[in-house]
């Protein structure tokens, strides 16, 4: 294990809240809570150069930015590792590696469902059809806008593959074709209101995963004895296909998260994700649909994890044991990973870190600007 502080000339005190490896893992994008992401040389640890946002658009009016806030920039290498795309809320950026020069701009946004989608859809489900509504239909539309008002934008995962860029947002999910520039939508849910958490698509390019979380507030002001519909009101994983955009796989258990900033990660062979619950790693297989727990730790909540690209072992964060990896076929641990700072830094906010592409080393960002290397 190697490290080295990545900014000499911050001196603040900063937490890395993203980082990522360039294809042939000979670089490292480092993204900083307060000053600008950092293109670090891997080999030496040096770092080559700052990229420079040249414009933001924060959250549009009437709606919250605090997971926003918490999520802070996120990046992506283009297959090739020539380009890197930065976003932050609604704003993302394409820069060249080797220069930093930004060559394109791109305003990400999904727009939601709209009110009388949001009805159709709710009366058609079997339960709420037959409860009495509250209020006319007129009312109703006029409740669902207010909601949508208030439903946030923005950046909240990010992937590029040779299909094009994945946005992911809390209303949806599309990919951008830089060919033309033409968006097509992957997934846009309108079977009730609610938050899309954590859109990711699989490293086949198939299909994207998310966690979909029903509004129970909005549809309880909608329907008198909503408590009668449990079923649509729980939350819920869904898999969709990218091509028809058909749900392939919706998954209703007790083990999935409910806090804000969940993370859902797909494996090297896009059959397995895997989330933390409390304090627990669940591994959900896409063929079979069974859930099940891999591992446990001490704290209230595992917030960070991820799939190494050539083996089925998830690197999961403890906040007592450091960074333990995992075999999901057997469920036995092949490494543990403990440093010192982690103790002193843990309620901080969570660390994060990254695979490289060849899946022997780990990049680990953590408090005051350091970045750590990891051999397992």
């Amino acid at each position: 294990m190697s490290s080295a502080n990545v900014s000499q000339v911050n001196k603040k005190s900063s937490l890395v809240n993203h980082v990522v490896w360039s294809p042939d893992d000979s670089k490292i994008l480092a993204c900083f809570r307060d000053h600008s992401p950092q293109l670090i040389c891997a080999r030496t640890q040096k770092v080559l150069r700052e990229l420079v946002v040249t414009a933001i658009d924060g959250p549009r009016p009437g709606a919250s930015q605090a997971h926003f806030d918490e999520i802070g920039f996120l990046a992506a290498f283009s297959p090739d590792g020539t380009l890197v795309a930065l976003g932050k809320d609604r704003l993302l950026q394409i820069f060249e590696a080797a220069t930093g020069k930004i060559i394109a701009t791109h305003s990400v946004k999904v727009n939601p469902a709209t009110a009388q989608q949001f009805l159709d859809s709710l009366n058609t489900d079997a339960v709420l059809s037959r409860l009495p509504p509250i209020g006319s239909r007129e009312q109703q539309v006029q409740r669902l806008n207010k909601y949508i008002k208030e439903v946030p934008q923005g950046l909240t995962t990010l992937r590029w593959d040779k299909f094009g860029i994945a946005v992911g947002t809390p209303v949806g999910a599309y990919q951008i074709n830089l060919v033309d520039g033409n968006r097509r939508v992957s997934l846009r849910p309108i079977t009730c209101p609610g938050m899309v958490r954590s859109p990711v698509i699989s490293p086949d390019g198939e299909k994207i995963a998310a966690l979909f979380v029903p509004n129970i507030d909005v549809m309880a002001d909608l329907y008198w004895n909503f408590n009668k519909a449990l079923n649509i009101g729980r939350r819920g994983l869904c898999v969709w296909n990218i091509e028809t955009g058909a749900v392939e796989v919706k998954f209703q258990g007790d083990d999935l998260p409910e806090w804000q900033q969940c993370t859902i990660s797909w494996s090297a062979d896009s059959q397995m994700l895997a989330w933390g619950y409390d304090n627990k790693v669940i591994v959900f297989d896409v063929y079979t649909q069974v859930a099940r727990v891999l591992a446990r730790s001490q704290d209230d909540e595992t917030r960070f994890m991820a799939w190494n690209p050539r083996k089925n072992h998830l690197a999961v964060q403890d906040g007592s044991d450091g960074i333990v990896i995992y075999d999901s076929s057997t469920g036995t641990r092949r490494a543990n990973y403990k440093d010192s700072l982690w103790g002193r830094y843990k309620d901080i906010g969570g660390r994060v870190f990254a695979w490289s592409n060849t899946g022997d080393a780990l990049v680990i960002g953590g408090h005051q600007n350091a970045l750590e290397w990891w051999k397992p």
